[in-house]
C-alpha cells in the first residue's frame, strides 16, 4: 500500500490542477486541495479518480468537500446498485448531487495552489490504488461470478465430543446481479448435522428472485417480481417441493439506507413427501423484504413469504430468514460474519413430523 506525505499531495493536487485539461473532473477536499482527472466511481466511503500525475487513486469520501464531472461515472448505492449519474456540485460549494446521464455541464472554475507548511499534519491520505494481477472473471461460460456480480459465501462449523457426539455444518452461496431497473438473485443452503449417529439435520434449498422496476425511481415505486423456491428437507420429511410465484410489488420505502417492500400475486406449489404422499396446488402467494444499513461495517435484512392453496385450505406455508451482517474488512478484505435466524413453518409435513423449525444459524462470510 502506497502511501503520500501530506506536502507531497500538496505539490501533486497542483500539477494536477495545471496539467488537468479543461474538460477533466475536478475533486475538491475539505483541506481545500483539488484533484483533476476523471472520476470513475463514487461508493458509500470512496471516491476513485485517474489522474495523469499519480494514476488511479483512491479517496475517502468524507475528506471530499464536492467534486464535479463532465461526463457520467458510476455512483453505488449503500446496498450495491451501480448508476450511471453526472455530478455536478452543489450551489452551497458543499456536496454534490446527481442528474441524468446525458445532461452535460460546465468545469468547475479552478483555484490557484495554496502553499502548504511541510510540518502541517495530514488530515487526507491517498491510498495508490492495488488491483490484483489476476480477477475472478466467469460471465462467459453464463457463470455467476464476474465484475458484475455481487457474491458471497457464509460457512458455518460445530464439532463437540464428550456426552454427546455432535457434528453441524451449515453453510449458504448467494450471488446477485444488480442493473439500473434489474436484478437477479441465486442463494443456495445447505445443513447437516449428526448427534450421537441420529440425523438432526439434513436440509438442502435454493432460493431464486428476479425482480424489475418499472421505472427506477422512487416516484414510480411499482416493480414486477419472479421468484422460485426448491427445498428437500431430511427432518420434516419433504423429499422435494417446489414454490413458485410471479406479480407485482410496492417499495413502501427506498433509499440507499433503507429499504422495504411489499409483493404479491398467483404462484403454483408442488411437494412429495418420504411416505410417498404429493400434492400440486394453484396457489396465492404474498411477501415481503426489508434491509436496513446501520453503518458502513453493519447491516440487517428480512424477506418473508407466504403461501395459500386456492384449492385446499389445510395447505400453506410460511417461511421467512433475518440476517445480521457485520463486516471484518479491518481484518481481511471481503471477510465478515453473519448472524442468520430462519423461521419455516409448513402445514403438510409427514405424519409424526413437527411442523414448525427454527433455526439460528452463525458462520464466516466471504464476500467475492
Amino acid at each position: 500500500m502506497r502511501r503520500f506525505s501530506f506536502s507531497t499531495l500538496a505539490v501533486l493536487a497542483a500539477l494536477g490542477c495545471g496539467a488537468g485539461r479543461a474538460h477533466a473532473d475536478t475533486i475538491v477536499l475539505k483541506n481545500g486541495d483539488r484533484l483533476t482527472g476523471t472520476v470513475l466511481r463514487v461508493s458509500p466511503r470512496v471516491v476513485r479518480i485517474k489522474t495523469s500525475f499519480a494514476g488511479t487513486l483512491k479517496v475517502a469520501r468524507g475528506s471530499v468537500k464536492t467534486l464535479q464531472t463532465r461526463g457520467k461515472t458510476a455512483v453505488v448505492g449503500a446496498h450495491g446498485a451501480v448508476r450511471r449519474r453526472v455530478l455536478v456540485e452543489n450551489a452551497s460549494g458543499a456536496g454534490w448531487h446527481a442528474l441524468p446521464a446525458t445532461t452535460r455541464v460546465a468545469p468547475l472554475k479552478a483555484a490557484r495552489p495554496r502553499a502548504v507548511a511541510a510540518h502541517v499534519t495530514p488530515r487526507v491520505i491517498l491510498v495508490k490504488e492495488h488491483r490484483p494481477g489476476r480477477q475472478w472473471n466467469f460471465e462467459p461460460y453464463f457463470l455467476p461470478v464476474g465484475p458484475d456480480w455481487k457474491d458471497d459465501l457464509v460457512l458455518g462449523f460445530i464439532n463437540a465430543a464428550g456426552n454427546d457426539n455432535l457434528t453441524q455444518f451449515s453453510g449458504r452461496a448467494a450471488f446477485h446481479y444488480k442493473e439500473r431497473r434489474s436484478s437477479l438473485t441465486f442463494s443456495f443452503n445447505g445443513l447437516y448435522g449428526v448427534n450421537n449417529g441420529q440425523h438432526t439435520e439434513e436440509l438442502a434449498s435454493s432460493d431464486n428472485h428476479y425482480h424489475y422496476d418499472f421505472d427506477g425511481s422512487v416516484r414510480h415505486p411499482v416493480f414486477y417480481f419472479a421468484e422460485n423456491h426448491d427445498t428437500y428437507d431430511g427432518i420434516k420429511g419433504i423429499s422435494f417441493r417446489t414454490v413458485n410465484g410471479t406479480g407485482l410489488g410496492y417499495f413502501i420505502r427506498k433509499t440507499d439506507r433503507m429499504q422495504l417492500s411489499i409483493r404479491g400475486g398467483p404462484g403454483f406449489t408442488y411437494q412429495k413427501l418420504f411416505s410417498g404422499q404429493e400434492y400440486s396446488d394453484p396457489d396465492g402467494l404474498v411477501g415481503a423484504h426489508f434491509s436496513y444499513k446501520i453503518d458502513s461495517e453493519m447491516n440487517v435484512s428480512e424477506d418473508a413469504f407466504y403461501t395459500q392453496s386456492v384449492t385446499n385450505q389445510s395447505h400453506y406455508l410460511l417461511h421467512s430468514r433475518t440476517a445480521l451482517n457485520i463486516s471484518l474488512s479491518q481484518l481481511q478484505r471481503g471477510l465478515g460474519l453473519q448472524f442468520a435466524f430462519v423461521d419455516s413453518y409448513d402445514n403438510t409435513t409427514s405424519p409424526g413430523r413437527k411442523r414448525n423449525d427454527t433455526r439460528l444459524i452463525a458462520g464466516l462470510q466471504f464476500n467475492f
